[in-house]
């Protein structure tokens, strides 16, 4: 490479990186949001390095049972825990770091496959930019398609350098941080049929990167002892995928109507719905067009392949994913292909004349300027908790979790009648919901009405007898209404399901001070986590029940 053409390199990786700074750079004062708070802030694994070989032995920790085998995220999550403990700037600066090497990354792949600088600038900062990626750039537990998509593109550039030693590394790497990298021996496979002079190496590398899937995925359900998830019909899947992928397509090119939560998108039963059939229609019509062009123009095919191979695992085919059939931060690996296939579709303008290469130039320059500026004001729905779900609601009216987590929001704000409203709302759509009938309680329990809080908690634990915060809320109303043994019963019960439940315990310990049990108040709170001691209202019990204790001593 010449001197001028590692300039050229330089400049163009350092103004992506400094357009990505001016987009983004305001992360670093965003808090967690959404699922950050059980995988993050709840997840107690992630405090200690000491838990890593559990990472890789044990699925990803979540409300229910874990579903998720991606030991390399929650390693990375440990490792900002051991820097940055819970400041949240800390764990956003990796997740845009991470963005920053990722976009460089598309710009070498695209140079390897059409040896254009300047052009490879621009697919490369197509993906940088994109609206679609704010999902996965701005919330913190999305980071898994980032590292994934990180990983992918190490191990792409080392087969495109013929570094395969190298490339199965990085594409393990890829698999550990999240299943969509089963599809890289069909990308491979896919490159092959474009690079005659290592096509039949590269034919047997994606073998060899196959034979790596079936072996990550046995360790995978050795773990889980669950496959990807819960099948769904296959006619159901079959029809509804490709509604699914032209929502994709549509995110992609017209990325005028994003939501954060596609919650609700009609699945389809039959493939005699005019939808599916349009969609069925138009995909092939785009399976033809490659077929039939990939001679002619190899990149601007293997571009578009690899986006469809890609989406593969969240199509709907594999499995209809419960909640959102269809998310933003899916796309960022598909999101390489787009880009080598706009790439692709510039050089081949490019090379038709002066006229046409200024109108692709003033095109380009344009939506690239579109993006960012859709981009740089998107991101902020992703600034605290609060306002992502005021937008979640707006974008998903039928999802009554959403709308439970708000209501808390408006509760700790203290306003209880907007917060009524929404449970009022969520208890509509299912009305035998846990939580939200234990949000709505925690209302009445604030009103001072402790009948009906106590109504609530009820029927909250009567739905699931699991749920340790409404039999604590429970034992309050118990302990306000002086049945003590009954409350004692509910906070024992309590802290059963959920040992590090440090309210319940504060509020057990309160309880047994005002009874004058200031030795079962030591006991109770002695039982609190090691990092819940420091708080102020841990430390302000101590102090009191070690006043309580030497007044009584005095007074003997």
């Amino acid at each position: 490479m010449t001197e001028h053409g590692r300039r050229t390199i330089i400049l163009h990786s350092a103004i992506i990186i400094s357009i990505l700074l001016i987009l983004y750079g305001a992360l670093i004062t965003f808090d967690f949001v959404w699922d950050d708070i059980p995988f993050l802030k709840e997840n107690v694994l992630i405090r200690s390095l000491k838990n890593i070989p559990y990472f890789f032995t044990k699925g990803m920790p979540t409300v229910e049972a874990p579903i998720h085998y991606r030991p390399l995220v929650m390693l990375s999550l440990a490792l900002d825990y051991f820097f940055w403990e819970y400041n949240a700037a800390g764990y956003h600066l990796t997740n845009l770091i991470l963005h920053l090497f990722s976009s460089t990354l598309v710009y070498f792949v695209i140079n390897s496959l059409i040896k254009n600088k300047n052009i490879s600038f621009i697919g490369a900062l197509f993906f940088a930019v994109h609206p679609v990626h704010c999902d996965a750039v701005c919330w913190i537990m999305a980071r898994v398609d980032i590292l994934c998509c990180f990983f992918i593109l190490l191990a792409f550039l080392c087969v495109l350098y013929k570094r395969r030693v190298m490339a199965i590394l990085f594409f393990s790497l890829s698999l550990f941080s999240k299943e969509m990298a089963v599809t890289f021996p069909v990308v491979i496979f896919l490159y092959s049929l474009i690079s005659d002079k290592d096509r039949r190496s590269n034919i047997y590398f994606s073998l060899y990167c196959f034979f790596i899937v079936i072996i990550f995925l046995i360790i995978r359900y050795l773990v889980l002892d669950l496959p990807f998830g819960e099948k769904q019909p296959i006619i159901m899947r079959l029809a509804t995928s490709p509604t699914l992928i032209i929502t994709y397509l549509k995110m992609v090119f017209l990325p005028y109507d994003l939501r954060l939560l596609y919650h609700g998108l009609p699945v389809y039963e039959s493939f005699l719905h005019m939808k599916v059939i349009f969609s069925i229609v138009f995909l092939i019509l785009i399976a033809l067009i490659i077929i039939f062009v990939w001679k002619k123009e190899p990149v601007i095919c293997f571009g578009l392949s690899f986006f469809f191979v890609a989406l593969f695992p969240v199509s709907g085919v594999p499995v209809l994913i419960d909640v959102a059939m269809v998310a933003e931060r899916y796309l960022y690996l598909p999101m390489i292909g787009i880009s080598v296939f706009l790439a692709g579709i510039i050089q081949t303008i490019v090379k038709k004349g002066m006229l046409l290469r200024k109108a692709a130039n003033i095109t380009t320059a344009i939506v690239i300027i579109l993006l960012s500026l859709i981009t740089y004001n998107r991101k902020n729905l992703w600034k605290d908790e609060f306002v992502f779900l005021t937008k979640m609601v707006e974008d998903a009216p039928y999802y009554h979790e959403a709308k439970t987590i708000l209501a808390y929001h408006y509760i700790l704000q203290g306003n209880l009648e907007k917060a009524e409203e929404l449970i009022k709302m969520a208890l509509l759509i299912k009305p035998d919901y846990a939580e939200g009938l234990n949000t709505l309680g925690s209302v009445y329990l604030r009103k001072g009405m402790y009948d009906i809080a106590a109504y609530y908690f009820e029927k909250a634990v009567f739905y699931k007898p699991d749920h340790p915060e409404a039999h604590s809320n429970l034992a309050i109303v118990y302990a306000i209404n002086k049945r003590y043994d009954k409350a004692e019963e509910e906070f024992f019960l309590a802290i059963k399901l959920k040992p590090n439940l440090t309210k319940a315990k504060l509020n057990l310990a309160r309880m047994y001070i005002e009874q004058n049990r200031l030795r079962d108040t030591y006991s109770v709170i002695s039982t609190v986590s090691e990092d819940d001691r420091m708080k102020e209202e841990v430390i302000n019990l101590y102090n009191l029940v070690a006043e309580r204790l030497k007044e009584n001593e005095r007074n003997r």
